[in-house]
């Protein structure tokens, strides 16, 4: 599944975000807030010292004490031509080393970094809590019982019935495929929890069968080795390593929109009329995007379903 790292890239790549270039140091440093890579110094793209002000370097593996992800912005005037070395704002935990591979990014810092601005991973993270994947929850069947608890405990998206496709039955064999419910089935409130209402009682004791659901995509993450549930609806991906479902195209469509808004905050007059347009195109491609790959209508559903994917700008009805 693709990693934090891959979105970043993708997503420095797209639309107007500027990029981003890899770079090796070729030395370590003297200091603890300098890192030096010969290779961008004498060349004839560079001949000032304000070359590189103001960009964002992020380490992309382990250096010390320095972990994986650590993000610093360049000086003004903090390039050294002759030598290729980079003066950063801050220092680091350790002195930087030889042979290490750094990130450079132009438009925003690829996560967010001592400066109060949010990065393109907040931009990521903004983006997988408005979309959607499909997934399964497996379910116990009982004898003769109607109803079933949904607990929201985690499962907090699943107040929005909505959010809901159907029933997938339980397959005799492990070899059978799969097949989807017809009978009828509805789903009601109650507190804390909800409740699958299924008034043909048509499972026994010792059957598994699935509900089909479009969960949030910031709501299954592999954020410590493996994919599991997420409780908060505010959760996202931190470090590099960190995997979501949805491809890296999908989420750099939904996250440029969410970028281009922060290039606007701060901005001169015109440059920020510049961005909001830029946004406002994006959300147009966003929107078409998740319309495309919206839930189909669920099987054996009832009732009337009127579905908002809530969200920070890319939401849709249908």
């Amino acid at each position: 599944m693709p990693t934090l790292k891959q979105y970043i890239n993708a997503l420095a790549n797209s639309g107007n975000m500027g990029g981003y270039r890899t770079i090796t140091t070729t030395s370590a440093s003297a200091q603890g807030n300098q890192i030096v890579c010969s290779t961008i110094g004498n060349t004839t793209e560079v001949g000032r010292s304000g070359q590189y002000a103001k960009t964002w370097v992020m380490l992309t593996e382990t250096d010390g004490s320095i972990t994986a992800g650590t993000v610093r912005q360049v000086n003004s005037n903090g390039f050294e031509v002759s030598t290729g070395t980079l003066s950063l704002n801050a220092s680091l935990a350790s002195t930087p080393q030889t042979a290490k591979v750094w990130e450079m990014y132009f438009r925003l810092p690829p996560m967010e970094s001592t400066g109060p601005d949010r990065g393109l991973r907040e931009c990521i993270n903004d983006a997988l809590a408005d979309m959607w994947i499909e997934d399964y929850i497996d379910i116990s069947g009982v004898t003769n019982q109607v109803d079933y608890t949904l607990t929201l405990t985690t499962n907090y998206w699943l107040r929005d019935k909505g959010r809901i496709g159907g029933i997938r039955k339980p397959r005799p064999a492990a070899t059978d495929p799969w097949d989807m419910a017809t009978h009828q089935w509805t789903v009601h409130e109650d507190g804390q929890n909800m409740i699958l209402h299924l008034p043909s009682a048509p499972y026994v004791t010792g059957d598994t069968f699935s509900l089909k659901v479009y969960r949030p995509a910031n709501s299954l993450l592999n954020l410590t080795g493996s994919f599991a549930e997420q409780s908060s609806p505010t959760v996202g991906l931190t470090s590099l390593t960190h995997e979501a479902v949805p491809s890296v195209n999908d989420v750099s469509t939904v996250a440029l929109y969410f970028a281009y808004l922060e290039m606007a905050k701060g901005a001169p007059a015109t440059e920020a009329d510049f961005w909001l347009r830029a946004a406002d195109k994006q959300r147009v491609r966003s929107g078409l995007l998740m319309f495309s790959k919206q839930p189909p209508g669920s099987i054996g559903h009832t009732e009337n379903q009127s579905v908002r994917f809530s969200g920070s700008g890319v939401s849709y009805f249908r």
